[in-house]
């Protein structure tokens, strides 16, 4: 979806055609959010079935495991929803020859905000590899806002250029 979404933004910049650029946009955002959104909830309603996939939670040796799974689950869940606004966001940026800021941008919420987060939260909080990923997904909110944030006001700047 990202990658279909970047190249019709690049024919419709290539056209100068700031409303198709938004239209483009904006399906593609509400696509991915949608499937998103239906993964996270299928995430959510069965994380014991999705867990019994990979582990046989019926031996007694991994019942403890089930109930760490479950809450990795959940996080991964809220996780997907914001990766794949990012991941559209980052593709029409992209697409419109904007790759500096969301570099920047993309550094500051994984290693900076996100790392740092779920470090801390792992080792001083002892939330450990829950709080990791809690930082991880923290630190993917903001990059997903930012780029989004981004990406309409450089559509908003495309209207006053042209």
């Amino acid at each position: 979806i990202a990658q279909a979404t970047g190249i019709k933004i690049a024919q419709a910049a290539g056209r100068e055609n700031i409303k198709e650029i938004n239209n483009i946009n904006n399906i593609g955002l509400q696509l991915s959010i949608i499937i998103a959104i239906i993964f996270a909830f299928l995430l959510y309603l069965f994380p014991t079935n999705i867990t019994n996939i990979f582990v046989d939670i019926k031996l007694s040796n991994n019942k403890d495991i089930l109930s760490s799974t479950i809450h990795f689950i959940y996080i991964i869940a809220i996780y997907q929803i914001f990766d794949s606004l990012q991941t559209i966001t980052n593709s029409s940026l992209r697409s419109l020859k904007d790759t500096l800021f969301p570099m920047l941008i993309g550094i500051i919420s994984y290693w900076v905000i996100g790392l740092s987060t779920g470090l801390l939260l792992s080792y001083y909080f002892n939330l450990k590899g829950i709080g990791l990923w809690i930082g991880l997904t923290t630190g993917i909110i903001i990059l997903s806002i930012s780029l989004l944030l981004r990406i309409n006001k450089k559509i908003k700047n495309l209207n006053k250029i042209i």
